[in-house]
């Protein structure tokens, strides 16, 4: 496994095909539209405070790369409306 990579990848086309040729497709269902999921800026925030403390002591590099985002971009599948912090969440 390449230092540089988290993950083995396996290139073995073969077994990847055969793999392919084993899928049971009606065991998949159709993908349909997901419901918008709701969150706080309070919310926002606390997440953010939260990773940026973790990147402080695990990854000061990256820490100081984002340390100056205030109002991240959230996913499209987020609709953010005002409001604190989520009642439970611990220790708030």
């Amino acid at each position: 496994m390449d230092e540089s990579s988290e993950f083995e990848v396996d290139t073995d086309k073969s077994r990847l095909q055969t793999i392919a040729d084993n899928l049971d497709a009606t065991k998949i269902g159709r993908a349909r539209p997901a419901a918008p999921l709701r969150a706080t800026r309070g919310q926002l925030a606390y997440e953010l405070s939260h990773l940026m403390g973790k990147l402080k002591e695990r990854d000061p590099e990256r820490f100081a790369a984002l340390r100056s985002i205030r109002r991240p971009r959230t996913h499209l599948l987020f609709r953010i409306f005002e409001g604190a912090v989520e009642s439970w969440e611990k220790g708030v």
